[in-house]
């Protein structure tokens, strides 16, 4: 059986860009409080980004990520399984990591006086269609080597 029927086509690289960038262009547009939105590799690796300010992707991400593999190993220390969110609230604004999967997650920079309830909803939903899209890269992947 050909399993490209069931699973679609392998998706590209590009295209997997394209519509990482839609949706963070999409959770930016839908919340007025996003100064810039990027997802990651677990290396720190910039897959997509947004950016409205002068926030540099590359340096946040970097940051980010150690942040995150801090955060996952204070869980794994306390018995919490992995993190799978980290908030830092600043004068300036806050900043939300938000883990996709295993491989990825997303960045967020808010302005200060955010609706973090409002704003963690749509940057968990965004992080479940990045997840998904990831989902499928691999499944495609599977089925084109069988």
């Amino acid at each position: 059986m050909d399993m490209s029927a069931v699973t679609g086509p392998l998706p590209s690289q590009e295209w997997r860009g394209r519509y990482l960038n839609a949706l963070l262009r999409g959770m930016n547009n839908a919340l007025e409080a996003i100064e810039a939105a990027a997802v990651v590799s677990r290396d720190g690796v910039v897959i997509a980004s947004v950016s409205g300010t002068s926030v540099d992707p590359e340096t946040c991400t970097r940051l980010c990520t150690g942040m995150a593999g801090l955060a996952d190993r204070m869980a794994s220390e306390m018995e919490r399984g992995h993190a799978g969110l980290v908030l830092v609230e600043a004068e300036m604004g806050s900043m939300l990591l938000v883990r996709a999967d295993a491989n990825t997650s997303l960045v967020v920079a808010a302005r200060p006086k955010a609706n973090l309830s409002v704003m963690l909803r749509t940057v968990r939903d965004t992080a479940l269609k990045i997840q998904f899209c990831s989902d499928g890269s691999r499944l495609a992947a599977g089925a084109a080597r069988r």
